[in-house]
């Protein structure tokens, strides 16, 4: 008899759950700067550091446009910059067109509106060519009918939301490059997961 009434405590239990993972969607680096090759960067090699004047932490998502001199404890391999701020002299700025160094150590590049007589134009600002970070969620469901009488039902239920109270990545700057990883929080704040909330419920059929 005794056992019979544990195992109405501890058997039966159901679950079920409600997951959802995404990829990271395609985006593109910032329109005003122009990129003089690949701007992205392999994942198991994106750096993480400090910035100084900064507590945060930041990973390099792809090769943007930063100071490279200001930051401090770097993991990872720091990839030098491939998106720069489009400009009309050969420090690294574009007018559209490819700047070339010239054997005199100078650096050529159309005017504005003109083909140099080398090289013609390029698209170079391309949309959409880096992947953005994924995430995912799992919201969990445990619940138990309990038979008191042959009239009389109760179910009992407790819901987690963000079950394992998971942070997601927010997207990195489309200027810079980089993501800053100090919002990794569980927190609605910047989009990410919400923290876990638990729902308790009880309810009686008769």
């Amino acid at each position: 008899m005794r056992l019979a009434r544990h195992f109405r405590v501890i058997g039966g239990w159901q679950l079920a759950t409600i997951g959802t993972w995404n990829s990271g969607l395609w985006m593109g680096v910032n329109s005003g700067l122009v990129q003089t090759g690949s701007v992205r960067v392999p994942a198991f090699i994106r750096a993480t550091f400090n910035i100084a004047g900064s507590t945060d932490r930041y990973r390099q998502w792809f090769a943007g446009n930063f100071n490279p001199a200001t930051v401090t404890n770097v993991k990872g391999t720091l990839v030098p910059s491939e998106a720069r701020p489009a400009g009309p002299n050969c420090s690294g700025d574009f007018v559209g067109q490819l700047a070339v160094t010239l054997k005199d150590g100078t650096c050529y590049n159309a005017p504005l509106g003109q083909n140099p007589p080398f090289v013609g134009l390029y698209n170079s600002a391309p949309r959409v060519n880096v992947i953005g970070p994924g995430g995912w969620n799992d919201d969990l469901s445990l619940y138990k009918h309990f038979k008191i009488k042959e009239w009389l039902d109760m179910r009992f239920a407790a819901d987690f939301f963000n079950a394992f109270n998971h942070p997601n990545d927010i997207p990195p700057n489309t200027t810079s490059g980089l993501q800053d990883i100090s919002l990794q929080q569980t927190t609605s704040q910047g989009g990410l997961n919400d923290p876990r909330v638990i729902q308790i419920s009880l309810r009686v059929e008769f």
